[in-house]
């Protein structure tokens, strides 16, 4: 557990720093991807730390840069492949937000980038991911999966950088967005450097995202709540209409208990209109006690607390319960993906996940951390 130094508390509620910065602050920084937004302090003059660690924050900073153009580049290729296949991608959280929210893009270090599918685009997702990945193994099944609610994301490498496709802009797993061309009303244009120009989701709807987001992040990294702050700052944003967005999904209990919990350990406050709280809010609460966050990169070994917003997501509960018993019995495909190398049947196959205490075979390529399995046990 790396519970993070108060000076890092105060950098990612974006208040004036001060205190001392050795190594282990920056072994903080990094773990809870803050080191970007610790340099721009630091080069500023704001707090000077000795120069060994100074030299280092440098060298994370132009690591952070280069790794910001390597992906940009990659996005270019994913925008050109979009256009000839007729498939409306957007860009959202990391890129995105580093380039709108932050001081410099690379105060918001990002190892991959997401992108979402709009959903009218869903018929072209196998042509739009043969160009991309030919020897992808769910080619031809893609949009099946989707369709028959089977299949939320596909992990890509594109030019060697990784990307998260989102087939639903949420991602709750076992439960789908309500309306997901809703989101696409939000839509905006963001200039990225060099000219690039992308598709992404307006303040509002990125906000929210990024609430959700915290969620599914186990509530681990600074970095979520320094995303939360920053969003909460723009002048575009109305709050009406992320609560609304929230609400249109059954989460408003679950945005504001998210928001409460930023301002509770960044010391902050925002100005949402706070939904009424009923028995969801006690479960959240006891799903997410406030020990349990801000761990870094220990790892959280209760993965099904995930499965808390779908089930208490207001009038989501059979949908919720359809989604399980999905992920219960997936089809053979998906098991095979996962599973390529056991022998057996679909049966004796699915028996080994459940009880043999067999592990994907198929790594992430879009969460370098997360080794979990996309598959249920």
């Amino acid at each position: 557990m790396s519970i993070p130094a108060p000076l890092l508390i105060d950098l990612a509620a974006d208040r004036v720093v001060s205190g001392t910065i050795d190594d282990a602050v920056v072994d903080q920084a990094v773990e809870h991807r803050v080191a970007g937004m610790l340099w721009t302090r630091v080069s500023a003059g704001e707090i000077t730390p000795a120069q060994p660690v100074m030299q280092r924050l440098e060298n994370l900073d132009l690591q952070a840069w280069a790794r910001a153009r390597m992906l940009e580049s990659s996005l270019q290729q994913l925008l050109d492949v979009a256009d000839a296949t007729g498939v409306r991608v957007a860009l959202i959280k990391g890129l995105a937000t580093g380039g709108r929210w932050y001081a410099r893009p690379t105060e918001r270090w990002s190892y991959d980038f997401d992108l979402v599918v709009h959903p009218d685009d869903l018929g072209g997702i196998d042509q739009f991911v043969s160009r991309l990945y030919p020897s992808h193994l769910l080619v031809g099944e893609i949009e099946r999966l989707v369709r028959g609610r089977h299949l939320q994301s596909v992990d890509l490498g594109v030019a060697g950088m990784p990307v998260d496709l989102h087939l639903d802009p949420l991602k709750l797993e076992i439960v789908w967005s309500v309306s997901p061309a809703r989101y696409w009303d939000h839509a905006v244009e963001l200039n990225l450097s060099d000219g690039l120009r992308v598709p992404t989701f307006d303040t509002n709807a990125s906000l929210f995202l990024h609430l959700m987001h915290l969620n599914k992040d186990h509530f681990r990294r600074l970095i979520g709540y320094a995303d939360v702050v920053r969003g909460a700052a723009q002048t575009d944003l109305d709050w009406s209409v992320v609560m609304d967005l929230a609400a249109g999904e059954g989460l408003s209990e679950h945005v504001a208990n998210t928001a409460s919990a930023v301002e509770e350990e960044l010391g902050v406050e925002f100005s949402l209109p706070r939904a009424h709280r009923s028995w969801r809010s006690s479960v959240w609460a006891r799903s997410w006690p406030r020990q349990s966050r801000l761990s870094g990169v220990a790892r959280n070994v209760h993965r099904h607390r995930l499965f808390v917003i779908p089930l208490t997501a207001k009038g989501r509960a059979v949908s919720a319960v359809g989604g399980w018993l999905r992920r219960l019995w997936p089809p053979k495909v998906l098991l095979d993906y996962y599973y390529p190398h056991d022998s057996g049947g679909y049966l004796v196959k699915l028996l080994k996940v459940r009880f043999g205490g067999r592990r994907s075979h198929v790594s992430s390529l879009s969460h370098e951390d997360d080794a979990a399995p996309r598959f249920p046990r």
